[in-house]
């Protein structure tokens, strides 16, 4: 899925003018492999573009976009670099989050320049803890949550 997002995503731009690849997921195929060069060399980008691979939390994929502005702004050398997430989150039957999960993936093309169809200037970020849902391993094939009553009552003192 995420390949599939990338080329549609890279429609009528040269993929050789990509100076960067971020993939986002916490549901990655490999957990010590980097799924990021291997979207990269399938996408047909160079060899010498920046990848990093950002996993294993919700906050993932908004993390990899703040990361693609911040390299753009720092790096004179960066101008483009395409973000990709993708998901596959396994919901236990008959559970409320079995209406709620799919299976996604989405791909942004971040670029410095003043012709673009949304200019981010700038972008703002919280830090709090979180009770639920949760997963500990990946051996567990679906998430854990706190009861509803309890996850409201704890979030909404911290």
């Amino acid at each position: 899925m995420a390949i599939e997002a990338g080329i549609d995503c890279l429609s009528g731009i040269e993929p050789k003018s990509i100076d960067g690849l971020f993939f986002a997921s916490t549901t990655q195929v490999y957990t010590e492999k980097a799924s990021a060069s291997s979207i990269a060399t399938v996408l047909d980008l160079r060899e010498d573009i920046v990848t990093a691979d950002f996993t294993d939390s919700l906050k993932a994929g908004t993390t990899a976009l703040a990361r693609a502005v911040d390299t753009i702004k720092a790096n004179k050398d960066i101008s483009r670099i395409l973000v990709v997430a993708s998901d596959m989150r396994e919901a236990e039957p008959a559970t409320t989050w079995e209406f709620g999960f799919a299976d996604g993936a989405a791909a942004f093309l971040i670029a410095e320049g003043d012709k673009l169809p949304l200019i981010i200037d700038d972008y703002f970020s919280i830090s709090t803890n979180v009770t639920g849902p949760w997963k500990r391993t990946k051996e567990d094939s679906f998430i854990r949550t706190f009861e509803t009553k309890m996850d409201n009552q704890i979030s909404y003192c911290i």
